[in-house]
């Protein structure tokens, strides 16, 4: 009788439909597949931070610049508009960066204003290999101008609208974080 119970559940699970999507490629940095990236740095409040994000003859995008404390400033950042498509049944958001071992966030904003509440995941990017970093929908947290939003709706996938890289808390001088793609899976 074991034997045949075990041979049900094995045929159960073999003949079940795989409701995964494949993975689909939201950005690579080649110049036919790039996203337009544009920098909101913190010169929107004084500050004198620069940045920008910039193609690589080799095929990845540099998100590059320098923090400057400065006149109350303190942050880098770029982003630009997802494609629209369906983004639902995904698991993940995976990026391949490779860094300079400062810490980043992965921002993702549901809406296409250019203020409001944006969808945070920090993650550190090492120096000198490539790294895949991979996000589920309960990694981002709401903020809003660097406070968590409290009592706001979890993020989902299908929402996205804006995507962008960020890099603060005080981390002042050069920084450089070079991303091979954006996936989400």
């Amino acid at each position: 009788m074991k034997t045949t119970l075990a041979a049900v559940l094995i045929l159960f699970f073999l003949i079940q439909p795989n409701d995964k999507k494949e993975g689909q490629l939201i950005t690579g940095f080649s110049s036919q597949s790039n996203l337009e990236w544009f920098a909101v740095n913190d010169g929107v409040m004084g500050g004198l931070s620069e940045s920008s994000m910039n193609n690589h003859e080799n095929g990845y995008g540099i998100f590059a610049g320098n923090v400057s404390l400065e006149n109350n400033g303190g942050f880098a950042s770029v982003r630009a508009m997802v494609p629209k498509n369906d983004y639902t049944g995904y698991d993940q958001i995976v990026i391949r960066v490779k860094g300079d071992g400062k810490k980043y966030q992965l921002r993702i904003r549901n809406s296409r204003d250019f203020d409001g509440v944006s969808y945070q995941a920090g993650f550190t990017a090492k120096p000198g290999n490539w790294q895949n970093v991979a996000f589920s929908e309960e990694d981002f947290t709401p903020v809003w101008r660097g406070m968590v939003v409290k009592d706001y709706p979890a993020f989902e996938f299908e929402n996205m609208k804006q995507i962008g890289f960020l890099i603060a808390d005080y981390q002042k001088g050069n920084f450089e974080l070079m991303i091979e793609s954006i996936k989400i899976e």
